[in-house]
């Protein structure tokens, strides 16, 4: 995107849980998770304002990402412990996520696997692309589908693997794109194309131990866009 740092943030940054351990917040869409060389709001930023000297900052730590334009929830530790704590928990694959996403196009059948390796594209930075040579690092992702009308589909995801893009090129793989998706849409009329505002991914669920008490968490945030 051309003058990325003059796009707004779509919707609206909010912390849903915090404690002395960790922050759980809902990221809006087109808001980088942390600072660039050209972007300085970001959700790490954001948190640095609620933290109330630099030594709680420089600990901050933020265990994953996501993707510019997807919103939904994410996790940050506050100190080095629970950092690791939560740094071997997604190591582990034990931190569930779940997605939603709308897609247009024609799913092959009302749920399913798609196991496909993936890899950065080296001609086409930053897209990723499908790889079954030994560059290829497994993909896995579960989905069923949730609503249906004519060619659109309110699909949810459940990535077992945490790869860059890997929604989205699991969705190209099942022959359908996520609505809003520049990146990876297929070409096709744009006087007839009602292109949403954003991409419609949203990380809607997770569920993970809560790195000090060993509690068991869960937390959810409905999509803040429309599926009509």
């Amino acid at each position: 995107t051309e003058n990325i740092e003059e796009v707004k943030v779509e919707g609206r940054f909010r912390v849903i849980y915090e404690d002395e351990d960790i922050f759980v917040i809902e990221k809006p869409s087109y808001l980088s998770t942390t600072n660039t060389r050209t972007l300085k709001d970001s959700v790490r930023s954001r948190l640095e304002t609620l933290l109330s000297n630099q030594k709680q900052r420089e600990n901050l730590r933020l265990q994953h990402r996501l993707d510019w334009e997807t919103s939904g929830i994410m996790v940050a530790a506050k100190h080095v412990d629970a950092a690791r704590s939560l740094a071997t928990q997604f190591e582990n694959r034990t931190v569930k996520k779940v997605y939603v996403a709308d897609v247009v196009g024609t799913v092959p059948s009302n749920s399913g696997t798609i196991s496909i390796p993936l890899s950065m594209d080296p001609l086409r930075r930053p897209l990723q692309r499908v790889d079954f040579t030994k560059t290829g690092k497994k993909s896995k992702t579960t989905w069923y589908v949730q609503r249906k009308k004519d060619n659109a589909f309110r699909l949810v995801l459940k990535p077992e693997t945490g790869r860059r893009h890997q929604l989205r090129v699991h969705c190209l793989c099942m022959g359908v794109t996520i609505a809003g998706d520049r990146l990876y849409e297929r070409k096709c009329d744009e006087k007839t194309l009602n292109r949403p505002s954003r991409l419609h991914l949203h990380a809607a669920e997770l569920c993970f131990v809560h790195p000090v008490t060993r509690a068991r968490l869960r937390f959810c945030s409905p999509p803040p866009f429309s599926f009509d």
